[in-house]
């Protein structure tokens, strides 16, 4: 009788364990309210453009998924006074679950301070402002070495500027004379880029002129494409605003704070979160004027 009676308190004893495990608790947490966020790049010489869309929490069940926003009124100014409207386009110039907003009358003018404007129903007013710097001027022509190619910056040593450099696209002959498009990275391990993690290999690069000490500076480059002989890239290269560039560089180092850490040999699925920096008042995203030129490199392996 005392074996069974152990028993039976030893069953109890491990389902009142279990049961414990499986008490509910209700959180009290106030609801998530949707912001509007803008993204929209000014370019002298384009059309006005800007995409909306509504921001998602991260409890939402397809939480990579976002609202287009295509009720919004949107305006534009230029140096206070009101320039133009940017209506609604329809979906065939929509990116994805992203809302365009646009105007083809208009084109924004280098140096000129412009405000955006975008009333959403049922939202508070979201405003930005930003300008379109100067554009420096810069080359871009192989090197000696193998992949390796330079880009020469003629920076102004008078005001602090801020570049962006996209490898946009590239294609390559191999022997038997047919053209292939191919991915193509940038890699570097040049000071003014330096992240303090060695080589990097992006298809942009964003950097400042805080190492630049001369009025010209050499940046080296190589080409990273799988299999090629000889590629042709096309690349952007930008002077963007400083608010361009804090967006990007804090974009960047959240999405590399989302890879977990390890302890021990435990996979933690904790982070903590980097906030996206923004100049959006009442929203999220960025609204920037950039200035940038298109270029074509020839690189041998």
């Amino acid at each position: 009788m005392r074996i069974i009676g152990s028993i039976t308190l030893l069953v109890v004893i491990v389902w009142l364990s279990f049961s414990s495990c499986e008490k509910t608790i209700d959180l009290d947490y106030p609801q998530y309210e949707k912001m509007v966020i803008v993204n929209g790049y000014l370019s002298p010489g384009d059309p006005v453009k800007i995409w909306l869309n509504y921001s998602n929490s991260y409890t939402e069940e397809e939480s990579t998924q976002f609202e287009p926003i295509k009720d919004a009124e949107v305006k534009l100014y230029e140096e206070g006074e009101f320039l133009c409207r940017l209506p609604y386009a329809d979906s065939v110039d929509n990116i994805g679950d992203k809302a365009m907003y646009l105007n083809r009358n208009y084109q924004p003018s280098i140096g000129k301070t412009y405000k955006l404007e975008v009333k959403v129903p049922g939202k508070e007013l979201v405003t930005a402002q930003t300008n379109i710097p100067e554009r420096q001027a810069f080359d871009v022509y192989p090197a000696s070495e193998s992949n390796h190619f330079s880009m020469t910056i003629w920076d102004d040593p008078n005001q602090n500027n801020y570049y962006l450099f996209h490898s946009n696209k590239g294609y390559t002959y191999r022997w038997d004379t047919v053209k292939r498009n191919v991915n193509v990275y940038l890699e570097t391990y040049d000071p003014v880029v330096d992240n303090g993690e060695g080589l990097i290999s992006e298809d942009f690069l964003i950097f400042t002129d805080d190492l630049m000490t001369n009025e010209t500076y050499n940046l080296s480059l190589r080409m990273n494409a799988r299999e090629f002989d000889t590629v042709y890239a096309m690349y952007d290269f930008y002077s963007i605003t400083r608010d361009a560039y804090l967006y990007h560089k804090t974009a960047l180092e959240q999405v590399d704070d989302e890879e977990f850490p390890f302890q021990d040999d435990f996979y933690l699925p904790i982070s903590e979160p980097k906030p996206v920096y923004t100049n959006i008042n009442n929203g999220m995203g960025i609204f920037a004027g950039v200035n940038g030129v298109r270029d074509t490199v020839m690189v041998i392996k």
